[in-house]
């Protein structure tokens, strides 16, 4: 079974995916996957309860055993993270971005916490924060964020590193322009 996996853009000499979370019954088939992609980076925003629910505590094991690296980012479901300790997230998973990792950003259902960080992804690169959102979007085939708390949380990051406003994605009519 193929995965879900969308591509977002590129950034710099990577790609930025986002995508539901694995299926643990055909994990090792969605890591071939990954691999065929070229993805080099999987990020994780499941908290450890989730982890245990989905029978995925042992994906990132798996993961570097296939030689992809894997980083563990918990965030509550529907939740926020701590703003300054997510910039550096952010910068960290940017520079590997810039530095060609292909990454691919998922939490249980790729939209949310996986739109939160892949939305602020592309305003570190440059985009305003209501393109950010669309292009996450139109990527994922549904709204992002989920929740207001989370495009809030998207407009104080925007602020933080960019000083400007934030504005509403649109919700129809997505079109992806071309990069910064």
């Amino acid at each position: 079974m193929i995965p879900d996996i969308f591509e977002v853009t590129v950034v710099g000499e990577g790609c930025l995916y986002v995508m539901p979370r694995p299926n643990s019954e055909w994990l090792s088939e969605d890591i071939k996957y990954f691999q065929d992609m070229g993805v080099n980076l999987v990020v994780s925003h499941l908290e450890k309860s989730e982890e245990k629910e989905l029978g995925l505590s042992k994906e990132g094991e798996i993961l570097n055993e296939h030689g992809i690296d894997f980083v563990s980012y918990p965030i509550k479901d529907r939740g926020l993270p701590n703003i300054d300790n997510f910039r550096e997230f952010i910068e960290d998973i940017y520079d590997r971005l810039i530095n060609g990792e292909n990454v691919a950003i998922h939490c249980r259902a790729g939209i949310g916490r996986t739109g939160v960080t892949s939305s602020c992804l592309l305003i570190k690169d440059g985009y305003e924060s209501n393109i950010a959102m669309d292009m996450v979007a139109a990527a994922r085939g549904t709204q992002i964020p989920d929740t207001e708390a989370q495009f809030d949380f998207i407009c104080e990051y925007t602020k933080n590193i960019t000083k400007c406003s934030c504005s509403q994605p649109s919700v129809a009519g997505i079109s992806v322009p071309s990069a910064p």
